[in-house]
């Protein structure tokens, strides 16, 4: 029987809907599914399951994803194993500049002319 923590993904995510979405996903294709809701409690989940892949998000309560990252290596390095990431973070800056985007979008949009508009038909 193939080893079971090679189809383990820890999803660490601290939105409950994204959360479950995810699992929803992951197991849709296979796997088994370890979920945690910050970072400190992803950190308690890797050390009792070593999962094959962490699927993260970066900015997280209590413990940072890239802090989580961190420590996860630090596990890893010590078992001389690897584990494959996957991270997820809406920086402030990217943030804006899709607000700022969609801003100049809604601005610039104009009702056509007159002429332009459709007339009522006959009545």
């Amino acid at each position: 029987m193939a080893d079971m923590a090679a189809r383990d993904v820890l999803i660490v995510e601290e939105d409950r809907k994204l959360r479950e979405v995810l699992h929803q996903v992951f197991l849709s294709v296979g796997y088994n599914c370890l979920l945690a809701g910050d970072g400190h409690e992803g950190l308690e989940v890797f050390r009792r399951s070593h999962p094959a892949l962490i699927v993260s998000d970066l900015n997280l309560p209590v413990m940072s994803g890239m802090e989580l990252r961190q420590d996860v290596r630090r596990c890893r390095h010590e078992d001389r194993d690897r584990v494959p990431e996957a991270g997820r973070a809406r920086l402030p800056h990217e943030t804006d500049k899709r607000r700022r985007a969609a801003d100049g979008r809604r601005s610039s949009a104009r009702a056509p002319p007159a002429h332009h508009r459709a007339s009522p038909g006959p009545g």
